[in-house]
């Protein structure tokens, strides 16, 4: 799966020239000029079509209407901030554009522009980033999809759109998560203690073998670099005598790491609300249930609820036989 860019805008006075000399002709156009979030806010730019675009506005009006239980439901708050959302054919048509219209990003100067010359860097493996401004990560500025990525790589871009979700999502619970002044709900220490379960019950191999039933959690699987985990049925390689978590963490430090639990959180957020990138190099399969039952269940209810499970105004509860912490 291609990696995922998370970038913080720097806010200021919006003072500028006129930098047509940026634009190289991307052009982004309204979905469905005149309609209401998301159709008449989702852009599609550069070498996307109609069609592009209105798969992103497709995503997330279905994720809107799936998660709308009440004013605490992920799909109720991500319509009330009227998320911005592009699609562009790749990275660096979206710096271009941003060059040519900082205003609209809410930058100083074409300069400091993702990817430009005094911005934050933006690699062209990125499938998508999401914005936030300095000081306030908690309220997410703008996401941007690529439909190419590292190349000729081709990003899901269903899945692509709704792991950006996961990343305004990420944003809603800390609260009730118990940490209000934390500035992520993956990073609360309720949503760090249920993943250290997830890890316990993954790390048993007595129903996830690596290699073999029961589990095959990576046969026929690669890394992040594309070599194989699994060889004659053992893990081979450097793999070779870790546990699952280390194995994951090894061949997907991006979304396993130990500092990347926010990534982690916005691919649960994608699968969680089907939209899934599978294949051999996907992580997608990795997080299937039961696998990271504890927390699929707690974004789950959190996505559908805006509550805990277990809690008054969930109808989610905690499952059987994966000693979830109760909170």
């Amino acid at each position: 799966m291609s990696r995922f860019t998370k970038l913080f805008l720097m806010v200021g006075m919006l003072l500028f020239a006129a930098h047509s000399s940026f634009a190289q002709n991307v052009v982004c156009t309204v979905v469905q000029p005149g309609q209401p979030w998301p159709f008449g806010t989702t852009k599609y730019c550069g070498t996307t079509v109609f069609g592009d675009g209105n798969g992103v506005a497709g995503t997330l009006n279905s994720f809107h209407l799936a998660y709308n239980s009440n004013n605490n439901s992920a799909g109720t708050q991500l319509a009330a901030q009227l998320a911005p959302f592009y699609i562009f054919g790749n990275a660096a048509q979206f710096t271009s554009y941003c060059q040519a219209n900082p205003m609209e990003f809410h930058y100083q100067s074409a300069n400091s522009c993702p990817g430009a010359p005094n911005g934050p860097p933006l690699s062209p493996d990125a499938a998508g980033f999401t914005a936030s401004f300095p000081g306030t990560p908690l309220v997410p500025a703008y996401s941007a999809v690529f439909k190419t990525a590292g190349g000729n790589r081709q990003p899901v871009i269903d899945n692509a759109t709704a792991h950006e979700i996961g990343h305004w999502v990420d944003s809603y619970y800390t609260v009730i998560l118990g940490s209000p002044n934390s500035s992520r709900s993956s990073s609360t220490p309720n949503f760090q203690m249920e993943l250290s379960e997830d890890w316990i019950n993954l790390n048993n191999v007595a129903v996830n073998k690596p290699c073999s039933a029961p589990g095959n959690l990576f046969t026929d699987k690669v890394d992040e670099n594309n070599n194989p985990i699994c060889s004659g049925g053992a893990l081979t390689g450097i793999y070779m005598n870790l546990s699952n978590e280390q194995v994951l963490q090894t061949a997907q430090p991006y979304y396993f790491g130990n500092a990347s639990t926010d990534e982690f959180w916005a691919e649960q957020v994608a699968v969680v609300d089907g939209q899934k990138d599978n294949g051999a190099a996907g992580i997608d399969s990795y997080l299937q249930t039961p696998r990271f039952f504890c927390t699929n269940t707690l974004i789950r209810s959190l996505m559908q609820f805006g509550q805990v499970p277990g809690r008054a105004g969930s109808t989610y509860q905690w499952p059987n036989g994966y000693n979830c912490p109760v909170f």
